[in-house]
C-alpha cells in the first residue's frame, strides 16, 4: 500500500510481492477492507470490500509480484477513538479499519492471514490528489486518528472539526 492513511473515495494500489521458495500451491489470495467498531461491550466487524486477486489463483511460482487497485468506499466515517472516565456512566467508542490479506494454500496448516491497520481521514475524495507541499501537509494532518480522553467533554461534531480545523483555503 502506498501509505497507511487514506480518505473515502480515494484509490490506492496494493503491491503484492510473494516469495514462495518451496513452491507451495497458492490456491488464492483475497484482499478484504474491514471496518471494526466497539461501543461499550458491543463489538462488530463489517467486511466492506472483498476481492480475489486472479494472478494468485492456483500458482506454484517461486516469486510472484502484482499490483492491485483498491478504492476506499465513499461515505464511511473516519477512524476514531473516544473514552470518557469522569462521567457517571463511562463511554467507550472506537472505530478502526484494517486491510486483510487471506492467503489460501494447498496442504494442512498452510493458510495464513496478514492484517494491517489503515487510518481513514476526513477529507473528501475531490481533495485526495494534492499538487503542492502545503496540501500534502494538510493531507498528513487529516490522516491522524482522533483520540479523546477528556473527563467530561464529548467528542466534537464532524461539522465543528471541518469548520474550525485546518482547511485547504488557509494556505
Amino acid at each position: 500500500m502506498q501509505r497507511a492513511g487514506l480518505v473515502p473515495g480515494e484509490q490506492t494500489t496494493l503491491t503484492l510481492d510473494l516469495q514462495n521458495p518451496n513452491r507451495v500451491m497458492i490456491k488464492r489470495i483475497d484482499v478484504c477492507f474491514i471496518q471494526r467498531y466497539e461501543i461499550e461491550q458491543c463489538r462488530r466487524r463489517l467486511e466492506m470490500i472483498r476481492l480475489s486477486i486472479p494472478q494468485f489463483n492456483n500458482v506454484r511460482d517461486a516469486h510472484i509480484e502484482t499490483v492491485c487497485p483498491l478504492t476506499i468506499p465513499f461515505g464511511i466515517p473516519p477512524s476514531f477513538s473516544y473514552r470518557s472516565k469522569g462521567t457517571r456512566t463511562p463511554v467507550h467508542v472506537e472505530l478502526h479499519y484494517d486491510l486483510k490479506l487471506e492467503i489460501k494454500a494447498k496442504g494442512l496448516f498452510t493458510d495464513f492471514d496478514l492484517q494491517v491497520p489503515v487510518i481513514i481521514g476526513t477529507d473528501s475524495a475531490e481533495y485526495s490528489s494534492y499538487p503542492s507541499i502545503e496540501s500534502a501537509l494538510l493531507n498528513a494532518m487529516s490522516m491522524i486518528a482522533l483520540n479523546y480522553n477528556d473527563e467530561d467533554t464529548p467528542p466534537p461534531s464532524y461539522d465543528s472539526i471541518k469548520l474550525n480545523g485546518v482547511s485547504s483555503q488557509s494556505f
